[in-house]
């Protein structure tokens, strides 16, 4: 499910980031215990990441273009809050 929903993401840095995190956890081992905290790391990861989307996007794209703008922004915040949770 977090392929699929990576894939409708735009946000390039984003997607950068989660597979370099991915890439480490896995070459991690550890075991029970070090997968638990990785696993719980990406979920508020991906969260926080979320939000600062549906935060920034309409702030960003609302000083370039005015009211326009934020909606815009809105319009790509909901999807980086959806995408960045599911995928992280």
């Amino acid at each position: 499910m977090g392929k699929a929903a990576s894939s409708v993401s735009s946000d390039k840095e984003y997607l950068k980031k989660r597979d370099e995190k991915q890439l480490q956890n896995s070459a991690g081992g550890g075991g029970v215990k070090s997968g638990m905290k990785a696993g719980a790391e990406s979920v508020l990861s991906g969260l926080s990441s979320g939000f600062a989307g549906l935060v920034m996007k309409p702030i960003k794209e609302g000083k370039k273009s005015g009211a326009m703008g934020f909606a815009k922004g809105l319009g790509q915040g909901i999807p980086s809050l959806l995408t960045h949770s599911l995928t992280h």
